[in-house]
């Protein structure tokens, strides 16, 4: 579920046998259904104006307005696709992978930036998310959080946590705290220049 800037929102439809997009009114009122196959992730800029979704296997920008595809953005070539994040701007896309490795690509062309391999220690990626400054890339999974230059992959900073299995990360609007839920309905928060876990 993701809000948009006119006061609407978008979610993904899991409940019908067939995966659909929904734009949803204000008070939540289905405004339209737009049937969507495999349709797994939902993503938005800072704006809340430009959609991305992914299946297993593409990332796909998707028109707000009437929930049509626009175009395909990037599709996967080795693994499937585990996470998604838009950076604020909705300049660049990053793509996290079942078997762990994490890439950026361009919003408007789908060209690769970078790629940071799977062999960094997290067997898969199941969340991301960008600083509100767009200058970081948090990833986490199975034990691990990272944060990641946005612009060119290399670590900032790495936290391993082999009991946790994270599933959701979000930066503090002032990009210096990041918040990581776990599956097992915890959240811990981080400071997000050092990694130091602070609760």
């Amino acid at each position: 579920h993701r809000p948009l800037a006119d006061g609407r929102s978008i979610a993904i439809d899991l409940q019908e046998g067939d995966r659909a997009l929904l734009l949803l009114g204000a008070d939540g009122t289905v405004l339209r259904r737009q049937p969507f196959a495999g349709v797994e992730f939902l993503a938005t800029d800072a704006t809340q104006r430009a959609v991305f979704v992914a299946s297993e296997t593409a990332v796909t920008a998707i028109d707000p307005a009437t929930l049509a595809p626009t175009r395909t953005v990037a599709t996967a070539r080795d693994a499937v696709i585990s996470a998604l994040a838009v950076a604020p701007d909705a300049t660049t896309i990053a793509i996290g992978f079942a078997g762990g490795a994490v890439s950026v690509v361009d919003a408007a062309s789908g060209r690769d930036l970078w790629s940071a391999p799977a062999e960094r220690g997290v067997a898969e990626v199941r969340a991301l998310a960008f600083s509100p400054d767009g200058a970081r890339l948090a990833c986490a999974g199975s034990g691990r959080i990272e944060v990641l230059d946005a612009r060119t992959g290399s670590s900032a900073w790495t936290q391993a946590s082999p009991e946790r299995w994270y599933r959701a990360l979000a930066f503090t609007p002032d990009g210096r705290g990041l918040f990581a839920a776990t599956y097992g309905e915890s959240i811990d928060r981080h400071d997000a220049l050092s990694g130091r876990r602070t609760a």
